[in-house]
Formats: C-alpha cells, structure tokens, sequence
C-alpha cells in the first residue's frame, strides 16, 4: 500500500505492454524471471530462496485478498549480493525496443511508451524539486561568472574596475574558511541555488560554499542544491545562513 506524501506525477498510458500474456522462466548465465515486460535476474541460489519463500506464502494463504491492511505471509533472504549492484543502462535494441537497465531489472519498452514515461520521470523530477532539495555532481555545476573568479590576479583587476567591490576578494576568502570551519565540524550546509541550462548546472547563489566544498570534498563529489525552475534572479539566497543549524 506504500504511504504515500503526494502524486509527483502521473499519466496513462496507450497501448498493451509487450508481453502482457505470459509469465517465463529461463536458465541462461542466471535465472531469469520473465513477467510481462520485467525481467529478473536471479543466482541458482537467490532462484532457490525466491521459489521457497513463494511456496510457503502459498501454503499460508487462505485464498482471500485484505484490502484494508498488508498481512505478510512469509519472508525470506536472499543471498549473494545484487549482480549488477548500482548498475543503470539505457539501450536501443533491434527491432524497436528500448532496454532500461537498473540493477538486477530489466524494463523492456516500445519506443514511445519509452518516450511517454522519459516525459513522466522529467515532470516528476520538477514537481519533486519544488520542495526539495538534490544531489548534484559538483564538476557538473559552473562555479564561475562574470563577477566570480577562479584565479586571485584576475578577481583584483576586476574589483579595481568596480569600486564598489571594496575588499570583495578578501571576504570571499574569509567566508570560505569559516565555511570550511562550518564543515569539519560536522555542520549541515545550506544546498546552494543552481539552474539547468543546456546539458549543464550554472551556479544562481552559493559560490563561496561551492569553493570551500570543493577544496574540502574535492570536484568528483555531490553537493546538495535546490535546483530552480524558469525565470530566477541570482542572489536569491543573499541574507540567508551559510548553514541550516
């Protein structure tokens, strides 16, 4: 039954599944379990305690549905690790067929039932972004913009030709090490604001915690942001904390 929070999205959709009229086992490198479009990849010995559990929840049903509540009727372990364990593939097939891969699953799809949930997983993916904050790959994210340097000679020239920066290179610097400070001691950072914009993530507010991650994390580690949706100014987090404790 799940309890669920909201519906992120949602869409039906045309056509019958491709192999909707049969269930299938095979012994091939493992053992697959064919049902309808969804195929399973099991060792002989996950395929053993996949069967046993599935018969001793047989033997304990008494034949009737509960609508109202999730009555267990057996549980069991499955040994060996996943086989292909945080493994996900996209493939085009022959015969016009896509293969979405995740882990030990494989999803067999025709090609605009593919396209149709790639839109479903896209509006989710906004909708969930709303409120909530993701991961994002941080080499992925452009730190830098007309008034963000990454060398000190040019942030000074910079400042000299904009009066108005007065010692802005020194309190970036200044930030970055109490962020730093903030980090080592096991403080939570605030996400900082990012916008897609062509494949790619562009940096709205957060430079000086993008930096002190970076040197502290390195540029291979994800970094927590709230990913903004069409028209946002940058500066959208001036005067908020650099932490949310």
């Amino acid at each position: 039954m799940g309890n669920p929070i909201r519906t992120l999205a949602e869409k039906w959709f045309s056509g019958s599944p491709l192999y909707h009229e049969f269930i299938r086992v095979e012994k091939c490198e493992y053992i697959h379990i064919h049902w309808r479009d969804l195929r399973i990849l099991l060792t002989v010995e996950q395929f053993k305690s996949f069967f046993n559990t599935l018969e001793t929840a047989y033997k304990k049903w008494n034949g009737k549905l509960s609508p109202d509540e999730d009555i267990l009727l057996e549980i069991g372990n499955l040994p060996e690790s996943i086989i292909f364990e945080g493994k996900g593939t996209i493939e085009e097939q022959h015969g016009e067929i896509i293969h979405f891969h995740y882990g030990d699953l494989r999803l067999e799809l025709q090609p605009q039932t593919f396209l149709m949930m790639a839109r479903l997983f896209e509006q989710a993916k906004k909708e969930y972004n709303k409120t909530r904050w993701t991961l994002v790959l941080l080499k992925d994210i452009d730190i830098y913009d007309p008034g963000h340097f990454d060398n000190k000679e040019e942030w000074l020239e910079y400042d000299k030709q904009h009066p108005e920066r007065i010692d802005d290179y020194q309190q970036h610097v200044d930030g970055i090490k109490l962020i730093k400070k903030g980090i080592h001691e096991g403080r939570t950072m605030r996400p900082i604001s990012i916008i897609e914009e062509n494949g790619r993530y562009k940096r709205l507010d957060g430079f000086k915690r993008c930096i002190a991650w970076k040197e502290v994390y390195g540029d291979d580690s994800m970094i927590s942001c709230y990913i903004e949706e069409g028209s946002v100014t940058p500066g959208s987090q001036d005067g908020q904390s650099w932490f949310l404790e």
